[in-house]
């Protein structure tokens, strides 16, 4: 995890320089114009097009969201013009806890206008690290700023470092390669790319490789073949001896998938002491539960099958 720390750090040097060189290139069509906050600008400039706005370097999904690559491995999530205006002023909101896993097309969160409430999905798939937290007080952000301070929620893709093995691996990645990653589409495929793409962005990795910045680096992992390949799984609660990270692994090495939310794709949730609204959930989606014996006994059961 160290080298998408380091690409963190450096994707926000990124940022902040572009912010300084690029030009200032908002055209208006309508007469009206959403205020979009000093941050947005460091990444979005808004063109209207036929009474719309539309910024540049987002990817939109069919749902009237859109997404916004901030780092190699992370991307800001909000909803669009065409939803800003059919759902109105937004008077609350009901956003995705930090930890659940999405996938492309997934309900993602709820915006209130009056006693309505409506469903916006997740344009990408990846799990959610942070939502905005400015909307708790001030929802109406969702509507009247939806590209700037009115964000939805970051999405952080999956661990890309760890199959590429070291960064010059990952920066040569063409989209192809990167959706051989576990739960990478096309469309974080081509966020990473076309970040690495960017001359500018080339640049400013090899002045700070020339700084002296270091990273740890290894063998690519690449794709893990296993008896649960395919299976997706839920921890919840604490096990009797085994902690999280203990069975997460050993779910891993058998290809299994680990999720931070159940949904109606889970294969396994796996409970422990004081399990919460997840073993709620998978109870009522008619999901299999084990413990820590049930989990043992299928991965015992695979290795012998293996």
């Amino acid at each position: 995890m160290t080298v998408l720390f380091v690409l963190l750090t450096f994707a926000t040097f990124i940022a902040l320089d572009a912010w300084h060189q690029r030009r200032q290139r908002v055209f208006e069509l309508a007469p009206a114009k959403l205020s979009i906050s000093e941050a947005a600008q460091a990444h979005l400039e808004p063109v209207w097009v036929s009474g719309y706005l539309v910024p540049e370097g987002v990817h939109y999904h069919r749902g009237h969201t859109w997404a916004r690559q901030i780092a190699p491995d992370t991307a800001v999530v909000g909803l669009d013009d065409f939803a800003r205006r059919l759902i109105g002023p937004v008077s609350r909101t009901k956003l995705p806890e930090p930890g659940a896993w999405l996938r492309s097309g997934d309900h993602a969160a709820r915006l209130g206008v009056g006693e309505r409430m409506a469903e916006l999905v997740s344009p990408i798939e990846g799990e959610v690290v942070e939502t905005n937290a400015q909307l708790e007080s001030t929802p109406g952000l969702a509507s009247s700023d939806p590209y700037g301070r009115g964000w939805l929620f970051k999405i952080k893709a999956p661990d890309l470092a760890r199959n590429f093995g070291n960064l010059d691996a990952l920066v040569a990645a063409d989209v192809d390669a990167l959706q051989q990653v576990p739960d990478v589409g096309p469309i974080v495929a081509q966020c990473i790319a076309d970040f690495f793409g960017e001359p500018h962005n080339r640049e400013v990795i090899e002045q700070l490789r020339a700084a002296g910045v270091q990273w740890a680096e290894g063998e690519p992992q690449g794709t893990v073949a296993g008896a649960l390949a395919g299976k997706t799984f839920v921890l919840t609660g604490t096990l009797p001896t085994l902690s999280r990270d203990e069975a997460k692994a050993l779910i891993e090495a058998r290809g299994g998938k680990v999720a931070g939310s159940v949904s109606k794709k889970t294969h396994y949730v796996i409970a422990g002491a004081e399990a919460g609204s997840k073993l709620d959930k998978a109870q009522a989606l008619g999901l299999a539960i084990l413990d820590e014996d049930g989990l043992r006994a299928l991965l015992n059961e695979t290795d012998t099958n293996a």
